[in-house]
């Protein structure tokens, strides 16, 4: 969809025959729940009465012949238990058409007090670009679930102004800058998240975790956990952290996620992951962990509550086919949906929540081994390349725009990456085991 711009009152206009007709659906909705209810509740209370005088008959002639005939009384003991169960599902029918009349109504009211508050934020005299992409905002909202469907109508007259311009600036290397490099010992692996007040935190090889200051100066170092067995000291450590400060970090040799709280410094198990391994990919949202798993028959993603209870998985698309091998690390694309590299497969994946594919970068000529990725301001990708030593910058839509190479600003192996809300991009380097702190916008 091209852009174009529209007065306020214009779109009002649109928006209030969209309120009037989630308005009207209600008004419908009502009419016809109102009509259920009184049907199940006439036919379903003379189903009972019935019932209740069929089940005082057979008492009573139960009351005559159970100490004579044995045989009829076991048969009037099934019946009457027949006619509870009867009864008794009529009443939860009832229940339940109450309780789900109930709940619609208040989703399509939530929606129109949303639309209200929607229009109540534009002003008179405000021009407003319309772009797909405010469309699906909106629409994403007001719960608008078929994006097919235009929301501003044909009949909306264009406005002649010229739009105000929201062009994403492209990325240039001119604007690339190294500002700082801190050693980080013994990380040939490591995962790099930002927490509170911009601080950074750091996953290393034996259980170790890093915090630094948005200047990069070292807060405090802690081990997450023990380790036991040599080989768990070049496995991958995924690092996450929640709202409650609290780290998560994922343990490949035991198959779990571990929740760790620096203040206290203990640990505790929070996600057993059965047959599957843990990768090192860990996304936290509000409500929702998402690990990236693997075994031998291929990977995928784990949805889990955040207390640890496994929702569903993300691993194939509707057709049947795998949408990963060797799932690593993971970080949030947009609201509703993830970004993933797979190292065996040699790409970078944009998969919904559902676990719809969105897109893929999959570059067949050009060697491609994609490790660490973030996402900026703009929604683009930024993939680390670590064999090939570059850094890859893509577009929401996962088409290449840029690609830098790593030597040039002091890197040997880019493993990690992550965005600071200062336009600050931390790169973590496994061969020379340090951050690079480069100036990426602004």
């Amino acid at each position: 969809m091209d852009s174009f711009t529209l007065s306020a009152e214009e779109l009002k206009k649109s928006l209030l025959e969209l309120q009037d007709k989630n308005e009207q659906g209600i008004l419908h909705y009502k009419a016809g729940i109102d009509k259920l209810k009184t049907d199940l509740q006439t036919n379903g209370q003379k189903e009972i009465t019935a019932i209740i005088l069929r089940m005082d008959r057979d008492e009573k002639r139960l009351e005559e012949i159970e100490n004579v005939e044995l045989g009829p009384s076991k048969e009037l003991q099934k019946n009457l238990r027949s006619n509870l169960e009867v009864a008794q599902s009529l009443i939860e029918i009832t229940e339940q058409t109450k309780c789900f009349s109930t709940t619609k109504e208040k989703e399509i009211q939530k929606n129109i007090e949303d639309l209200k508050s929607f229009l109540s934020d534009i002003g008179k005299e405000e021009l407003i670009e319309w772009t797909q992409e405010r469309e699906s905002m909106i629409k994403q909202r007001l719960g608008i679930r078929n994006v097919q469907v235009p929301l501003v109508q044909a009949q909306v007259s264009v406005n002649q102004n010229p739009p105000v311009s929201l062009e994403i600036p492209s990325p240039s290397l001119e604007s690339i800058k190294v500002l700082k490099e801190i050693k980080i010992p013994s990380s040939s692996n490591m995962d790099i998240v930002l927490g509170e007040n911009d601080s950074i935190w750091v996953s290393k090889n034996k259980g170790q975790v890093v915090q630094l200051s948005k200047h990069g100066d070292i807060l405090a170092k802690f081990f997450t956990r023990e380790v036991h067995d040599w080989l768990e000291i070049n496995e991958m450590q995924g690092l996450a952290i929640n709202k409650s400060g609290h780290l998560l970090t994922t343990d490949k040799s035991r198959k779990l996620v571990s929740q760790f709280n620096p203040q206290q410094k203990k640990s505790m198990d929070l996600i057993h992951c059965g047959e599957w391994y843990p990768t090192g990919g860990i996304c936290l949202t509000d409500y929702r962990i998402y690990i990236s798993l693997a075994n031998d028959n291929g990977g995928k993603i784990g949805c889990y509550t955040v207390t640890g209870d496994l929702t569903h998985s993300i691993e194939k698309t509707s057709t049947g086919k795998a949408l990963f091998t060797h799932p690593w690390y993971i970080t949030m694309h947009s609201e509703s949906s993830l970004c993933v590299s797979d190292k065996s497969k040699k790409c970078v994946s944009v998969v919904s929540f559902t676990g719809l594919q969105e897109g893929t970068y999959c570059p067949r000529k050009d060697p491609f081994i994609p490790y660490g990725i973030t996402t900026d301001k703009f929604n683009r990708i930024l993939v680390a390349d670590a064999e090939n030593l570059k850094i890859r910058i893509l577009s929401e839509n996962c088409e290449l725009l840029l690609l830098f190479k790593c030597k040039e600003y002091g890197l040997s192996k880019p493993i990690s990456l992550c965005l600071d809300s200062e336009g600050h991009l931390w790169v973590g380097d496994g061969e020379k085991a340090v951050l690079k702190l480069l100036q990426y916008y602004g």
